[in-house]
C-alpha cells in the first residue's frame, strides 16, 4: 500500500510502503540545499539566524530574534497562542 492509495472503510489496515532509499536521497538533497544557502550567506557576508521550528513559541527565542533584528522590546510570554 502506498500513501496515495485510497482506503475503504471495509479494508483491513495495512502498512504504508516506506522507501528508505528514496527518503535518504531526499534527505541528501535537502542537506545540500541548506548547505548551499549557508555557503552563499557566508560568502556574501549576510547574517542569518537559524532556529528550529519547535522553538518558535519560546519567548527566549522571540527575544533573541528581536535583538538580532535590532529591536529593544522584550517578552516574558506571548500574549496569544501561536497557531500552527
Amino acid at each position: 500500500m502506498h500513501a496515495s492509495d485510497p482506503v475503504t472503510a471495509d479494508s483491513p489496515r495495512k502498512k504504508v510502503h516506506f522507501d528508505i532509499d528514496r527518503f535518504n536521497a531526499y534527505l541528501r538533497e535537502l542537506n545540500l540545499f541548506r548547505a548551499k544557502i549557508r555557503s552563499v550567506l557566508f560568502e556574501t557576508r549576510q547574517p542569518f539566524f537559524p532556529i528550529h521550528y519547535s522553538d518558535i513559541g519560546d519567548p527566549l527565542v522571540g527575544n533573541a530574534i528581536m535583538a538580532y533584528l535590532g529591536g529593544s522590546q522584550r517578552l516574558d510570554h506571548f500574549e496569544t497562542e501561536i497557531l500552527k
